[in-house]
């Protein structure tokens, strides 16, 4: 079986196999790009194709090599002296750039090209050689960005600059990020961990560990624990990690905060926080600061506490409350209860039988996919509802509640509200009740429906004993209880 591969000026191909499937890599050549082929390695049958940028000029051939768990692929280049060092993720079949290594005493700057891999006394190198000069030399994988691995022992790791990646292994070590954007992983024993500048992202593992966050955007990230031992909580407020088992950690200065696969509570500081509950039943909170929690999978619960926030619950059945600020906060599935609490809040909800709660300030609430139970609140609120049957109240204040295609109860309370509807073929629809109508004050948004009076609206009402029905030629209907038709006047109407 053959496949012909599109890629502008191949170079030589280097191949892996991995978990029933066989990936080829192969340099761009002219067109500045690497590519990875996965073939499922029983059929022989392409699955996938992914190309990746690359910062050298006409890469060429190109190495794979193996820390830990981890692969990555070294391409050098047939126009420029480099060495850019990839890291591949075998779930999506893509290449992320982690280093460019431009710096050997001997190489001309043009046509570098990759020999193999080394390994000196622990030490990385890419073996090179400058076709214009005839010369060979080593660059280090590492003098930028290192790849550093302990031992079971106690081990002292710098990663200096660049973007390192830095496994502790056992042991209590003492590990060094330094500029750059690191990964670092201290393993079992009580390690002292210093992120450094840059993001970095410090792996949470087993022991009395010490973890210092820099300068930068620093990552906290417990996912990588055992998923059988239990949730942890993360607490920048209290510089505190608590283990599954009651172990408690030292942690300061870190912002992104990632939890594991079950149950964790996650706290941030009072700077800005990305906090990350992965799976289980989270807990997460912010404080001030404009932060950014995400739930994910599980029946979470977030506060966003003061500042203007967004709060993103994920899956199955999520509280959310934004606390103060102009909150932004957004659900999908599960029977949610989403609440604004202060200031101008934006609110949305995707499928499931959900409550929404504006509170105060001018909040804007949306609701579909499901039967939900949708309240403004105090102040001037808009609220839309696009399908489901559905239950909107506007509360104090001038609201405007635009009816969807499903049969909605609608519920002005006070205020001068507005009533919106739209036609069928746009997203309106159903059996809609309007409750609490007031003449005079309250009135109805047609606009939609092109029609040119009031009186033409008015010739589609007919008297009810509950009041008034207004049937409209694509099907939708509205009922106005206890206004009866003969007291509907134009002023009632924007046509």
């Amino acid at each position: 079986m053959s496949r012909l591969m599109r890629v502008f000026l191949p170079g030589p191909i280097r191949a892996i196999e991995k978990g029933g499937s066989v990936y080829l890599f192969v340099a761009g050549g002219a067109a500045d790009t690497v590519n990875v082929y996965e073939f499922d390695a029983n059929t022989a049958a392409l699955v996938q194709e992914v190309t990746s940028p690359t910062r050298l000029d006409n890469s060429v051939a190109s190495e794979v090599f193996e820390v830990g768990d981890q692969t990555f692929v070294a391409f050098g280049s047939s126009a420029s002296a480099g060495v850019e060092v990839f890291e591949f993720d075998t779930d999506l079949a893509t290449l992320t750039s982690v280093d460019m290594i431009t710096s050997i005493d001997g190489l001309t700057p043009s046509n570098t090209l990759l020999g193999g891999i080394v390994e000196v006394a622990g030490v990385q190198y890419a073996i090179a050689t400058a076709n214009l000069s005839g010369r060979v030399g080593l660059f280090e994988i590492g003098g930028g960005a290192d790849v550093l691995e302990g031992t079971q022992g106690q081990d002292t790791l710098d990663g200096g600059g660049g973007d390192d990646f830095l496994f502790g292994l056992g042991g209590a070590d003492l590990i060094s990020g330094g500029t750059g954007s690191d990964r670092i992983d201290g393993g079992a024993g009580d390690d002292i961990i210093y992120a450094g500048d840059g993001g970095d992202y410090v792996f949470v593992s087993l022991g009395l560990d010490q973890s210092y966050g820099g300068l930068g955007l620093d990552a906290l990230i417990a996912i990588e624990l055992d998923a059988t031992l239990g949730g942890v909580t993360l607490d920048m407020f209290n510089e505190r990690v608590i283990l599954p088992d009651g172990t408690r950690q030292f942690a300061t200065n870190f912002e992104e905060l990632v939890g594991t696969d079950q149950s964790d509570r996650i706290i941030g500081d009072e700077q800005f926080n990305i906090l990350f509950g992965a799976g289980g039943n989270d807990t997460l909170r912010a404080r001030e600061g404009n932060d950014v929690l995400y739930g994910r999978a599980g029946a979470d619960s977030l506060l966003g506490g003061e500042g203007n926030d967004s709060l993103d619950g994920g899956r199955e059945n999520d509280v959310l409350n934004g606390g103060d600020g102009r909150d932004y906060l957004l659900n999908f599935y599960g029977d949610d209860q989403l609440f604004g609490g202060l200031g101008d809040d934006f609110i949305e909800v995707y499928g499931g039988n959900n409550r929404l709660r504006g509170n105060d300030g001018l909040d804007t609430l949306i609701a579909s996919g499901g039967d939900s139970d949708v309240r403004g609140g105090n102040d001037d609120d808009r609220i839309q509802l696009l399908d489901g049957n559905n239950y909107a109240a506007g509360g104090n204040g001038d609201d405007i509640i635009g009816a969807g295609s499903g049969n909605d109860t609608l519920l002005g309370g006070a205020g001068a509200d507005d009533f919106l509807f739209t036609t069928v073929a746009f997203r309106g629809g159903g059996f809609n009740v309007v409750n609490d109508f007031t003449i005079g004050e309250d009135i109805f948004d047609l606009t939609d429906y092109g029609f040119l009076d009031a009186a033409d609206v008015l010739a589609l009402a007919s008297v009810r004993s509950w009041g008034t029905r207004i049937d409209f030629a694509d099907g939708q209907a509205i009922a106005v209880v206890g206004i009866a038709a003969g007291d509907l006047g134009a002023s009632d109407f924007v046509i």
